[in-house]
């Protein structure tokens, strides 16, 4: 066990014992690899840790963006589309394939509540 791993340990517990719920996201630069590595821990069930995300994490402007240029793309792509190619598309996964392509787009446009102000360059693709 690293000193951090007991570190973190040891906060754990010390929250725990004081009732607290939590969701510690912390990184840990690896010099060698030269890269970051990013560890989470927590004491709570999964449904606490969406409760606590969704009390926090919100869609940044450029988040709405990709939402509504996809949404407009999806409209302009339906016209003059036979309902046989939609269903076809839709039994080969199509939309599943695009609905997964555009919650990868939207990762890392979020921010947290109260922290609205953007980063320029940060979010968007």
């Amino acid at each position: 066990m690293t000193l951090l791993q007991r570190d973190v340990a040891e906060f754990r517990e010390r929250l725990t014992d004081r009732g607290a719920t939590f969701l510690l996201v912390y990184s840990v630069p690896d010099l060698i690899k030269d890269e970051v590595n990013v560890q989470i821990t927590s004491n709570s069930s999964q449904f606490g840790i969406r409760a606590i995300l969704s009390a926090i994490w919100v869609p940044t402007e450029a988040a709405v963006k990709i939402l509504a240029n996809a949404l407009l793309e999806t409209a302009q792509a339906s016209l003059g589309t036979s309902i046989k190619v939609l269903d076809q598309a839709e039994r080969e996964g199509a939309f599943l394939d695009a609905a997964r392509a555009l919650f990868n787009k939207l990762r890392g446009s979020y921010t947290i509540k109260g922290w609205e102000q953007e980063n320029p360059g940060v979010g968007s693709s």
